[in-house]
């Protein structure tokens, strides 16, 4: 996914770059040694997500005599790589829109005065269940 993200980037001339400026601008970090859209925990989260739903579809699948070695569980590995790949291209298009409502939340609670602290704590304790409140 990341590789997808990386070669997005690239592609749009917004990589290879070490200006520090661009790369905070457009939330690009360095994730296993490539440079990609930093999505954090929200995004591990949905890559989880999908993975496991691919898993439900594809753990029994039946493939033909010659190719019956990477059947079943072993097939997951292999159409998850596809498919994350994919949505690592996706990424790039549809994540700004989340890191915009994000820091739209935490300006409109830094903006709420004596509310602020008491929306900060709401949020937090909401997330948390979800393992979500490190976003927060």
């Amino acid at each position: 996914m990341n590789l997808a993200v990386n070669f997005w980037l690239t592609n749009k001339g917004i990589l290879p770059t070490t200006d520090a400026a661009v790369l905070k601008a457009n939330n690009i970090q360095s994730i296993l040694g490539i440079q990609s859209i930093d999505t954090g925990i929200l995004g591990a989260v949905i890559a989880g997500i999908i993975v496991w739903m691919l898993h439900e579809r594809f753990h029994n699948i039946r493939l033909p005599d010659a190719l019956a070695f990477f059947g079943g569980t072993r097939f997951v590995p292999i159409i998850s790589s596809l498919v994350m790949g994919l949505v690592g291209l996706v990424i790039p298009l549809v994540w700004p829109i989340f890191a915009m409502g994000i820091s739209g939340l935490g300006h409109m609670i830094n903006s709420a005065g004596d509310f602020g602290p008491m929306l900060f704590g709401t949020g937090e304790r909401l997330l948390l269940p979800f393992g979500l409140h490190h976003i927060w």
